[in-house]
């Protein structure tokens, strides 16, 4: 949980790097332009920059404009700077196991009927698949969008191509079953 808080922040300092925003512009920017990878929700984006405004990293004024409601815009201070360049070195660097959701479902799938069980990894495997057919495939990495896209891409590719081998796993392991049981 640490990890996704860095990163979350190191993404919100980022963007207030390039300019200054108010919430809504940040939720924006990510839900259209940077939507690989990262699910961060409005009320923890708005945590984590009311957490920054205390720690001294982000400044926060109000702001007016036409029949717009007033916003509450965010700007990155001097200390704000020095946080995203630490955070960046050491998120850049680090590298911890993703913990795959499903993963205890797998210890304990024997417990359902294997038909169940088969229809349920069809059924997974069908989701990843959408996933990877709604990621456009990229021609080249040329900014570092296409990096995020990319590293997104091939995740789902090693999804896939696993549960191909654990649902051939099961089936063999019902065909054993099956031809044990004469």
């Amino acid at each position: 949980m640490e990890g996704q808080i860095v990163e979350r922040k190191l993404l919100l300092l980022g963007m207030l790097r390039m300019q200054d925003m108010h919430g809504y512009q940040l939720n924006e920017m990510i839900d259209s332009h940077i939507q690989a990878g990262f699910a961060l929700k409005k009320p923890t984006m708005y945590k984590l920059l009311n957490a920054m405004v205390e720690d001294g990293w982000l400044t926060c004024a109000t702001h007016k404009e036409g029949n717009y409601p007033t916003r509450r815009v965010y700007s990155l201070t001097a200390a704000g700077e020095l946080a995203f360049m630490k955070l960046l070195r050491d998120s850049l660097s680090a590298y911890s196991p993703i913990e795959y959701q499903g993963n205890v479902s797998l210890l304990f799938m024997n417990a359902l009927p294997e038909d169940e069980r088969m229809a349920l990894l069809h059924r997974r495997r069908e989701i990843v698949k959408s996933l990877q057919h709604a990621m456009h495939p990229l021609p080249a990495i040329s900014n570092p969008h296409d990096l995020v896209q990319l590293h997104q891409i091939r995740h789902l590719e090693t999804e896939l191509a696993w549960l191909d081998e654990v649902i051939a796993s099961v089936s063999e392991e019902r065909i054993h079953l099956e031809l044990s049981q004469f």
